[in-house]
């Protein structure tokens, strides 16, 4: 993994997202309307977000304003989590949407923490566990849409759409549970950072080659790319602290 492009990504995907809410007015999850309701609240709340993650997106690859641009993303999407809520009491699957969500609000709110003057440990642990939840979610959420899963696997790929499936969803599990002990933290995140780019491409894209009329498409695959970009940014902010640890260790011991 290349250092330090984990914002790269993250400023991408969310051109990309809000590209979308600007053409479509809808994103996945779409429980919002039971807050706006479908009428022209709903159009400017969603065009408003749709602007906010395009500003936020190229303020972050700007990258000297990338504190600004990630403070600007988590809170559109805190907002945007916040709609959804009302909606997950009635349907408790869209709960699967909030937590992908979640997990692209870690990454902004890392690179808040990575951009500031006085480093914020508990923010850091905060989001740490944060993001561990999130995956954690997406294990659970493998396994009670087993069926839906397998069927989003390419069936060219060998030992069958089953396997992947229980694969990655253990995978899955496994990454969160590193990332909420410590225990092989960097190597998690580094291979999760893979296997959603894999998905993305693999799943996503021929998903978007196929049916380009389609917004969950396109949505999916930003927030897919999304989430690949929060781990992506926990690694690099991980190396850097050890970096600094390292650095301050360095007079202590030759002394």
């Amino acid at each position: 993994m290349k250092k330090d492009w984990g914002f790269r990504v993250l400023g991408l995907s969310m051109l990309l997202f809000g590209a979308a809410a600007l053409y479509w007015h809808r994103l996945t999850p779409s429980e919002e309307h039971l807050v706006l309701g479908d009428g022209r609240l709903h159009t400017i709340v969603l065009v408003c977000l749709g602007i906010a993650y395009i500003v936020g997106g190229t303020l972050v690859l700007l990258r000297v304003t990338m504190r600004l641009g990630a403070a600007a993303i988590a809170v559109a999407l805190g907002v945007f989590v916040l709609l959804q809520i009302p909606g997950s009491i009635v349907h408790p699957a869209a709960w699967i949407g909030i937590f992908e969500v979640l997990g692209i609000i870690s990454g902004a709110l890392i690179l808040v923490e990575r951009t500031g003057e006085v480093p914020n440990d508990r923010l850091v642990r905060g989001t740490m566990l944060l993001f561990g939840l999130c995956v954690a979610s997406y294990a659970i959420a493998q396994v009670v849409y087993l069926q839906y899963t397998a069927s989003l696997v390419p069936a060219w790929m060998p030992f069958g759409q089953m396997f992947w499936t229980i694969f990655t969803t253990i995978a899955f599990a496994l990454a969160a549970i590193a990332i909420l002990t410590g225990l092989l933290r960097v190597l998690a995140l580094q291979l999760l950072t893979a296997m959603l780019a894999i998905f993305g491409l693999a799943v996503w894209l021929p998903q978007i080659v196929a049916q380009p009329h389609l917004p969950g498409n396109w949505t999916e695959f930003a927030e897919n790319f999304g989430i690949a970009a929060g781990a992506w940014i926990l690694v690099d902010w991980l190396h850097v602290r050890a970096q600094v640890s390292r650095s301050q260790r360095g007079p202590e011991e030759s002394a």
